[in-house]
């Protein structure tokens, strides 16, 4: 029998040959950019319910902190439409500039204009639903801003576009591949479930809200206005 002292090395040696070599954020940046990167249906689904309700609540940050800084901290402002802390246009966005930058996103100053013209159309279509649908409701108004300048009807502006633009580069060049290197890490099953428990929340919550309003029903305005804070929407009766 050989000596004990053989087998150790032996067996050690086995061990590192059968690992996977550790996911990196780097390298699933590069893969990601190369098109190498390759998942299974399910892992898709939850990679894409992940990325719209992650872009909603960046979104819903976003707004709210700027509101509060042009306040001088002094109004607490919520924006959105929901009891969650979320924001459609923001996942609508995210979902545009995903499907928009698939061919360009190795050219980043490409990708930039695109994605800023892209996402200025959107939130001028967005802008415009809301006003005819909702009886002349406004979520944004540029005309009031002094960087306003330029603006079709306060839906959007030069400086909105430009914006959104960095937002968009911010979110194909860190923020999708940030839910590829998650998915590439974290249990591929508890993943999807923790994926599709999220999205289902903010679905119901907008849903919720859509029946509340409609119905002349309290909803989540009139929950955080009785809890002090400021809505950023401006109604027509306002």
């Amino acid at each position: 029998m050989p000596p004990t002292t053989l087998v150790k090395p032996r067996v050690y040696l086995c061990y590192n040959m059968l690992m996977v070599k550790k996911v990196t954020f780097k390298k699933t940046f590069k893969d990601y950019l190369n098109g190498n990167l390759k998942f299974k249906k399910s892992e898709m689904v939850a990679i894409f319910l992940f990325s719209v309700v992650l872009a909603g609540f960046l979104g819903f940050v976003w707004e709210f902190s700027l509101e509060v800084l042009k306040s001088g901290f002094k109004t607490a402002y919520i924006t959105g439409g929901n009891f969650l802390p979320w924001i459609n246009i923001y996942a609508l966005g995210a979902i545009l500039v995903g499907i928009i930058s698939r061919k360009t996103r190795k050219n980043p100053l490409l990708t930039f204009i695109i994605t800023a013209v892209s996402t200025g159309i959107l939130e001028l279509i967005a802008g415009w639903l809301v006003f005819v649908v909702e009886d002349g409701t406004r979520y944004w108004y540029y005309g009031d801003e002094w960087w306003g300048w330029g603006h079709i009807n306060g839906f959007v502006c030069p400086v909105s576009a430009l914006i959104f633009g960095i937002g968009s580069m911010f979110f194909v060049y860190l923020m999708f591949p940030f839910a590829l290197f998650v998915a590439r890490r974290v249990d591929k099953r508890k993943f999807l479930i923790v994926s599709v428990i999220l999205f289902s929340l903010i679905m119901v919550d907008e849903a919720t809200n859509y029946i509340l309003r409609r119905s002349n029903l309290p909803y989540s305005r009139d929950f955080y206005l009785s809890a002090g804070f400021t809505p950023r929407h401006i109604d027509a009766d306002d």
